[in-house]
């Protein structure tokens, strides 16, 4: 419209783009031939490049100055692995000397002597593959939920069921040595963390992507993990012994804290019917559920990971609704006002479908609270969803009790309002939680 329009992007740093990693997509040129220019820039270059900005011309098109950040931008602790007795990677090894797995893929995974096997998102064909694999591997396994491995007795040996806070905790301590990665990217916070860590990471997946910006290669494909089965692995024998003590004290502080937001997960994975697809939505509640949920091996289970994994949702979880089977799609609040208008979709054309839509209205984004301390990043709000049930012909309940959930036979809209003071002291109590390996 010929508005004198300066539009100015952060972006993660140049050398992350085209490796999958989190969050990481092009964004130089995004507007393309609608700017009069566009510059991509580093985030050390913008004082240099300055006074030419400065002195351009807004014309009839806006311009669009895209900053490239080197992480991490806070002062402080980053994460909770501060602490790991492993090197963090240096730009040395970020920039110039990049691990590059493809070209000799058996003298790399020769040199894996305890791998920690991470599954990401399997597409249901591939879920028996995997499973006969690694039913022949002595390894130790986290599984998401989206990997369809959850819960499966045949791999009980070698699954942790402590959750993904046990993950960081078996580097601090050396019970592994290097990660293979099976399935697609993973949603838990610590392959974030790998970023900055040294540790050794061999990619099977269906994409070609890496998921790391540190890592170089593209991903082995997904049926290419037979090639596992040449190597005599070694899995640590104490997590598994210490597990069952640690289990029991995450469920006396489920316990100790009914209506935390963790427990709500719990109490909703309990009455969440096996035979049932679920959908889980970015972010928090797929971590949540990793953590704290009832591992169902027979249930589907879905995903969106995209770079902005807060848009499109709904209309995502709709495009995956299964006639014959109930759909029950658990969001947060932020990411349900986000893609609210898909409503309009249910109704137009799934109102014939069994649909359950549980929205966890803890009054923000609270995945935020640990990371940055300052509720302007929580866009806190005390917006509640009886008229979005109402807009768009849903039943609707609203849930404070963690023991009063329940499902009805009318497709709905459960709000589940968790006790934010309960879900921040099972927090703070959960990190006081000792796991002696």
């Amino acid at each position: 419209q010929g508005l004198p329009l300066i539009v100015i992007s952060a972006d993660r740093p140049k050398s992350y783009r085209g490796s999958g990693a989190p969050q990481a997509i092009i964004q130089k040129s995004l507007f393309g031939e609608y700017c009069e220019y566009n510059y991509d820039l580093e985030s050390s270059s913008i004082d240099s490049n300055f006074s030419m900005i400065n002195n351009l011309t807004l014309k009839n098109k806006p311009i669009h100055i895209n900053i490239c950040f080197d992480e991490p931008l806070l002062n402080g602790q980053k994460s909770n692995y501060e602490s790991f007795n492993i090197k963090t990677v240096n730009d040395s090894v970020k920039n110039k000397n990049k691990i590059n797995l493809n070209n000799n893929l058996n003298s790399e995974l020769a040199n894996f002597k305890k791998p920690l096997v991470i599954l990401g998102q399997i597409d249901q064909q591939n879920v028996a593959m995997v499973s006969q694999v690694l039913s022949q591997l002595n390894c130790l396994i986290y599984a998401e939920s989206h990997s369809g491995l959850r819960g499966v007795e045949s791999l009980s040996k070698s699954l942790i069921t402590t959750g993904a806070q046990t993950v960081g905790k078996i580097f601090t301590y050396n019970q592994c040595d290097s990660i293979i990665r099976i399935g697609g990217i993973p949603t838990l916070r610590f392959w974030r963390d790998l970023e900055n860590l040294q540790v050794p990471v061999v990619s099977f997946s269906e994409n070609k992507f890496s998921g790391l910006a540190r890592v170089q290669q593209s991903a082995m494909g997904l049926k290419q993990i037979t090639v596992l089965l040449k190597y005599n692995f070694e899995a640590p024998t104490t997590i598994k012994s210490v597990e069952r003590s640690y289990l029991s004290q995450v469920n006396k502080l489920l316990a100790k804290y009914p209506n935390s937001e963790q427990n709500f997960i719990s109490k909703l994975s309990e009455k969440i019917n096996s035979d049932g697809h679920l959908f889980l939505a970015n972010s928090l509640p797929i971590r949540e559920w990793d953590s704290f949920s009832m591992a169902k091996s027979d249930l589907s289970v879905s995903t969106l990971r995209g770079a902005n994994g807060i848009d499109g949702n709904l209309a995502y979880f709709l495009g995956l609704a299964q006639k014959n089977k109930t759909n029950y799609c658990v969001l947060g609040d932020l990411t349900a006002m986000y893609d609210m208008s898909s409503g309009f979709i249910y109704k137009k054309y799934f109102k014939n479908y069994k649909i359950k839509i549980i929205v966890i209205n803890n009054g923000g984004g609270k995945i935020f609270t640990p990371l940055f301390n300052n509720k302007a990043f929580e866009n806190n709000h005390d917006i509640e969803f009886s008229g979005m049930a109402k807009m768009f012909d849903l039943n609707y309940q609203r849930v404070q009790d963690c023991n009063k959930i329940s499902f009805s036979d009318e497709n709905e809209i459960i709000e589940v309002v968790p006790d934010n003071q309960q879900t921040l002291n099972f927090n703070e109590n959960l990190k006081l939680l000792k796991l002696d390996l």
